[in-house]
């Protein structure tokens, strides 16, 4: 399938998620204010970190081998199964200390014990949301891109259900209830369109470990582990030195921008894990990878620019219908948000040559060295130069400029080298 046909295919999930999301931010920014959106931010944020560690071996590792062993059964049948004993593991491995110390998670996180019983819940449901991510990644590799798409909107539909009907019933507990349900329940569709599939049934989840594929498999699962811990974490870091410095409102005011961000950025990020990555992937010299990142490029950067003009030039008017009033100043973060935003699609066509040709250290390395160079530019912009709420978002862009430039440096390197884990 070519890049227009997938990007269509994700032009429509993502026009669904897009429209899901607008519903859901709006929805639950009139019902819980920019203090309840602060709270909201931390859960995603932790949820993030969790999910990331349980998925780490059943997402892009899956996706990349999956995308190559399309003319072997068997060393699909061996990635396929192993990938599930090793998200079993590493669900439980997270879901007994979870258990055992959920209070302390409530107090520590959201700063409130009453809220113990939204850790406990995740804890049960965790082992779905990995099967979920499993079958999701399995589809991605079959290149069944039409019911990934459906999957995937009735992933937005479920989450949008559960965000505005929770969040109806309880407040602001309903919302943070729904963060922790969705993917799980999400599970049971995906898992019906799975079900109709020629592979299902030639696939077997059941088979013995292979040892081959694990090893694999955990190079990626450590790409994707610093992942969920390093960037989640920083966010968390600076959302509580918002707290302390402006207050909780300003940290919601800066995870409402970060939301704008997410929902409009979804077609390009979708389409290169559903396109790109695949392609790359099967890649097997320089020139193949020079055409397929070009043509990705050509329309990619187009689109995120034409984008974050159009949303700073209506901004005050996207404010009005996305939020309330309370968001107004709101207004005041767009440009350099942004700014940010565009650098990181551009830097992100560069970073994915690290996924595909499995270069682990230098990809680690990245992640950990620029969460945490976002977290020092935002404190250094609150504590030498007093900003509030502005200075996360201007700590976002020169973080991804400088991260950005970095990739730039990087680019004839990881073009030259393939596949050494």
């Amino acid at each position: 399938m070519n890049l227009v046909k997938t990007s269509a295919l994700s032009a429509i999930q993502t026009l669904v998620k897009i429209l899901a999301g607008l519903v859901i931010v709006k929805y639950v920014a009139v019902q819980i204010g920019p203090s309840g959106m602060g709270m909201l931010g931390q859960l995603q944020n932790f949820v993030a970190i969790v999910t990331g560690i349980a998925v780490s071996v059943s997402s892009t590792g899956v996706v990349k081998y999956g995308a190559e062993y399309h003319q072997s059964l068997a060393l699909k049948n061996q990635l396929y199964s192993t990938a599930w004993w090793l998200s079993c593991a590493l669900c439980i491995m997270l879901a007994v200390p979870m258990l055992l110390c959920s209070e302390i998670l409530a107090d520590i996180t959201l700063h409130d014990k009453s809220l113990t019983f939204l850790f406990q819940i995740f804890a049960v449901t965790l082992i779905g949301l990995a099967l979920n991510q499993l079958l999701l990644s399995i589809l991605n590799a079959e290149r069944e891109v039409k019911k990934l798409t459906l999957a995937n909107i009735v992933g937005s539909v479920v989450s949008l259900s559960l965000s505005c009907g929770l969040c109806y019933l309880y407040s602001l507990k309903g919302a943070l209830l729904a963060v922790i349900l969705t993917q799980a329940v999400s599970l049971v569709f995906t898992f019906l369109f799975c079900y109709t599939s020629p592979w299902f049934y030639k696939a077997s989840l059941s088979q013995k470990l292979s040892k081959p594929q694990a090893k694999k498999l955990i190079f990626f699962a450590g790409m994707g582990i610093v992942s969920a811990i390093v960037v989640p974490l920083a966010q968390i870091g600076v959302r509580d030195l918002l707290i302390d410095r402006v207050g909780l409102n300003g940290a919601g005011l800066w995870t409402a921008i970060t939301r704008i961000s997410d929902v409009y950025l979804m077609l390009i990020t979708t389409s290169l894990s559903v396109y790109y990555l695949p392609k790359l992937s099967m890649a097997n010299s320089e020139d193949a990878t020079i055409v397929i990142m070009k043509e990705v490029a050509r329309l990619a950067l187009p689109c995120v620019m034409l984008s974050a003009i159009l949303l700073w030039l209506f901004r005050d008017w996207i404010t009005a219908l996305l939020f309330s009033h309370e968001f107004l100043p709101m207004r005041d973060l767009f440009v350099w948000q942004l700014l940010g935003d565009v650098f990181k699609i551009a830097a992100w066509l560069i970073a994915f040559l690290m996924l595909a040709k499995a270069k682990t250290k230098l990809f680690v390395m990245t992640e950990i060295g620029f969460s945490i160079s976002f977290y020092a530019l935002c404190w250094m912009m609150i504590n030498w130069f007093k900003l509030d709420e502005q200075a996360a978002v201007i700590a976002f862009a020169v973080n991804y400029g400088l991260y950005l430039l970095l990739m730039l440096s990087l680019l004839r390197y990881l073009l030259k080298t393939h596949d050494v884990a």
